[in-house]
């Protein structure tokens, strides 16, 4: 581990009220800033285990060293994590409801202290955190999907970033702040997209970069030093994608008429496919 001082953000899980999700996320924003070394150093001393409960493909091409790749659904039925004092969940950083929701049911079965580490795989990466695997470079950490936004936009602190000032991006995501980025003047664009977080007071955000194809993201990225409590990402595709994805699933929802054989059937919508 290199010497340059990376401090991560952890989101403790420590409140909470299991008939109420949404109040338990709200209230349990209790954060510690931790020395990547101080945190390696811990698991080789085994006070505290990482717990990787990523796709198992996604955990052998980068890993964060010493941690273990376990789904989540398995570790409450892993004795030897139950004996431990301090687990950190790591995930992709998106803040994943399901992820959430079963720290707090291993709490509920004897898991004493479990915490997720804030902006997970990426924010580690992108604060100098070594990564292990088979695929530790060109790696695409910060990207996520318009399917993975769309599951958890309403549910956490982000921050939408218009990257071209398109009309489109503003009609599709209403919330979206306009900054354009010039790429003579990133320093500016981060700037101004730090400042944005700062005004508006959140204990923690996620920001999302949004442009019109993805296009753009080659040259903004790395961002660079961001406050601890922030971490950043990518729309896979842009907004095209994003369209592209609400299109699929509104009509998934209201169903479709298809032609099979000859025949026209009506197939039935879907309340609850997102």
């Amino acid at each position: 581990m290199n010497k340059i001082k990376v401090f991560l953000v952890i989101f403790l899980m420590t409140i909470y009220n299991k008939n109420s999700l949404p109040e338990v996320y709200k209230q349990s924003q209790i954060y510690q800033r931790v020395h990547s070394n101080l945190l390696i150093s811990s698991i080789k001393n085994k006070k505290c285990a990482l717990i990787d409960i990523r796709d198992k493909k996604f955990y052998a091409e980068n890993h964060i060293p010493y941690s273990i790749n376990v789904r989540a659904y398995i570790v409450k039925a892993n004795f030897f994590l139950k004996q431990k004092k301090n687990l950190i969940i790591i995930d992709e950083g998106w803040g994943n409801k399901s992820n959430i929701k079963e720290c707090l049911r291993l709490k509920e079965t004897g898991f004493a202290s479990i915490s997720i580490l804030f902006g997970g795989i990426n924010k580690w990466h992108s604060t100098g955190g070594k990564l292990e695997g088979t695929k530790t470079h060109a790696l695409n950490l910060s990207d996520i999907s318009p399917k993975d936004f769309i599951s958890v936009r309403d549910s956490n602190y982000w921050i939408v970033i218009n990257a071209d000032h398109s009309k489109r991006i503003k009609t599709l995501m209403p919330e979206s702040i306009s900054l354009p980025f010039q790429p003579s003047k990133k320093q500016n664009f981060v700037n101004q997209m730090i400042s944005l977080f700062k005004q508006k007071n959140l204990p923690y955000a996620r920001i999302l970069i949004v442009d019109s194809n993805g296009s753009l993201y080659d040259s903004i990225k790395p961002i660079g030093d961001i406050p601890d409590q922030c971490v950043v990402f990518y729309l896979k595709g842009g907004i095209e994608a994003y369209e592209k994805k609400l299109n699929m699933l509104d009509a998934i929802r209201k169903g479709r008429s298809i032609e099979a054989g000859g025949i026209k059937k009506v197939r039935k919508g879907c309340r609850h496919c997102q």
